[in-house]
């Protein structure tokens, strides 16, 4: 459950980074949906905007967020476009990780193992606790020799940091 936690924090983050930026540069959402006579966005409203009327905010994956930014408040006010490729494709696999952890459907399962081979180059699919609590020897590992749940809270630390 430590993972799931350490996901939410992540997006929650993006969440609230998302709605401080439409509040602060409301340029393009307002011009892309014609409404004149507003020149900002109250951050109870960038909120709704978000979270598109609905209760929480929703992504499925790192280009899906980038995309929703994109819409809402542009390419250059957009956060997340400093991210870099090699920690979306870690914050995806942790979304893949957590909705397995989560929902434990087939798809989830089959997420999950597809993200373990591609990033992690793992063979043998091992259960999440298992998994999350082995060290990482890869030379290319954001916690070289440390657990991977110690990686991607670090992973996730640096998205934080870099948006």
């Amino acid at each position: 459950m430590t993972s799931v936690e350490v996901y939410a924090i992540w997006e929650r983050y993006a969440e609230k980074r998302l709605t401080i930026a439409l509040s602060n540069h409301p340029g393009q959402f307002l011009e892309d949906n014609g409404i004149k006579g507003m020149k900002s966005i109250p951050v109870g409203l960038a909120t709704t905007l978000v979270r598109s009327g609905g209760r929480y905010f929703d992504f499925r994956s790192t280009a899906d967020l980038i995309d929703k930014a994109d819409r809402l408040v542009g390419k250059v006010d957009n956060p997340f476009r400093k991210l870099p490729a090699n920690l979306r494709k870690y914050l995806d696999s942790h979304g893949a990780i957590r909705n397995y952890i989560v929902h434990q459907s087939d798809s989830a399962l089959t997420s999950y193992k597809r993200h373990l081979s591609n990033v992690y180059n793992v063979k043998a699919k091992p259960g999440p606790p298992e998994f999350l609590n082995s060290i990482d020897y890869r030379a290319d590992s954001p916690a070289r020799y440390e657990r991977r749940l110690k990686g991607i809270m670090r992973v996730i630390e640096r998205c934080i940091d870099l948006s």
